[in-house]
């Protein structure tokens, strides 16, 4: 397998766009939201992004998500998200966490990253088409913390939901 196939294959950033995470092209904060989208057997729904240089993060993993439009509440926006990224409507979405990025030193509004979760079923899973990103794939915990590109905050919420027991909690209740 050649190594562009094998990078392919396991989702790597091609060295030679790495330049792209650091161009300098404008970047923007800004309100967010991303699901953890977790299957039957507890892995996860993650998106390679795109490898365009003026996007956070390119070409890694993450969750799938994205800006808040001017006017939109988060429950919204999330919702919006998996339908427009992936055609998903899930039953239900719940409340997991949330991150704030200070962004005031660089003269921007803070990032605050909402982040929910949501179950999605075998059936449901099939008939996902990816619409925005790279490429879609499920992945264990360990698999993504452990040698995955992936985005930063989104490996952080990964971490958390597949540790909340050592929080002390068996499951987040807020839904919307």
């Amino acid at each position: 397998m050649s190594r562009e196939a094998d990078q392919k294959t396991q989702g790597e950033p091609d060295p030679a766009f790495v330049g792209n995470v650091f161009a300098d092209l404008r970047l923007e904060g800004g309100p967010a939201v991303g699901a953890l989208i977790v299957t039957e057997d507890g892995r996860y729904l993650m998106q390679q992004r795109d490898r365009r240089p003026d996007i956070y993060f390119p070409g890694h993993w993450g969750m799938f998500g994205g800006a808040v439009n001017p006017g939109e509440n988060m429950d919204a926006a999330i919702l919006r998200e998996l339908v427009e990224e992936i055609g998903f409507r899930p039953d239900r979405v719940s409340y997991f966490t949330r991150f704030v990025s200070d962004l005031s030193r660089l003269d921007q509004p803070d990032i605050v990253r909402v982040v929910y979760e949501t179950p999605i079923d075998d059936d449901a899973l099939a008939g996902l088409r990816l619409a925005e990103g790279r490429d879609m794939r499920v992945f264990t915990a360990e698999e993504l913390l452990t040698g995955k590109h992936v985005v930063p905050y989104d490996a952080f919420a990964v971490w958390l939901h597949r540790c909340q027991a050592r929080f002390g909690a068996d499951s987040v209740s807020r839904s919307s």
